[in-house]
């Protein structure tokens, strides 16, 4: 009975209402979505979907970027070991009690009522000073290569990243992936040595460019960066 209150009133104080369609098991899977969806992960169930620990992973760094930077590299063989440091890092971190353990949640039939409970800790928890974090949104962009003034296929594209603000926990664990017309870019990218950094693409092709720039497997503000470069001149999308 305690723990059904206790569930009823973090379900209704930390996840949006959705008007009574689904009750309290869809609205934290709504709540989590949003939450790793720019990851390229969805969840459909309180169940199986968690066995690997990769989503509760990407679920605490988006949370607090840095905290589990790898989550996107985790593979089922390792499963107990991703849950079991997600967990810990959310409960080191962000004083999410572990409520269950990591064989609960590698069991395709978990508690839902269990994971329910766990999970309704997340949205009001708060990152503690001191946390291995880094700030993605403090991280600028800049250049030709992501404006798209004045590109030239066949010639390099040129930017600019400025990582000063967003953490020393963040050094050298920036990424720049491009994506082109007719698939992956050469990317070459320099760090200066202070948390700023420059690189260069080669577009070779008309088309649309994606280029993704993450700290840590978060992207920063705006990424990817979609410009279209057509004939000699590239034109924005």
């Amino acid at each position: 009975m305690v723990w059904h209150l206790i569930l009823h009133y973090q379900i209704a104080t930390g996840f949006e209402d959705d008007g009574g369609k689904g009750g309290p098991k869809n609205r934290i899977i709504k709540w989590v979505n949003g939450k790793i969806n720019p990851w390229n992960k969805e969840i459909k169930n309180l169940g199986n979907d968690w066995n690997h620990g990769d989503i509760l992973a990407c679920l605490v760094n988006s949370l607090a970027p840095g905290l589990v930077p790898d989550f996107a590299e985790m593979t089922p063989e390792n499963a107990r070991d991703n849950i079991d440091r997600a967990m810990e890092m959310a409960k080191l971190w962000m004083d999410i009690p572990r409520v269950l353990e990591p064989e609960d949640m590698m069991d395709p039939n978990v508690d839902e009522l269990s994971m329910m409970t766990y999970l309704s800790y997340f949205p009001n928890a708060k990152v503690k000073d001191g946390a291995p974090c880094v700030n993605p949104g403090r991280v600028i962009a800049r250049g030709p290569g992501i404006t798209g003034v004045g590109l030239k296929l066949g010639k390099p594209a040129e930017f600019e990243i400025d990582a000063s603000k967003a953490g020393e926990n963040g050094r050298d664990k920036i990424k720049v992936e491009v994506m082109g017309p007719e698939g992956p870019v050469k990317v070459d990218l320099t760090s200066n040595g202070d948390l700023t950094y420059k690189g260069a693409y080669y577009p070779e092709d008309d088309g649309e460019y994606h280029v993704k720039i993450t700290l840590l497997n978060c992207p920063v503000p705006k990424s990817p960066f979609k410009i279209g470069i057509y004939g000699a001149v590239k034109t924005d999308v």
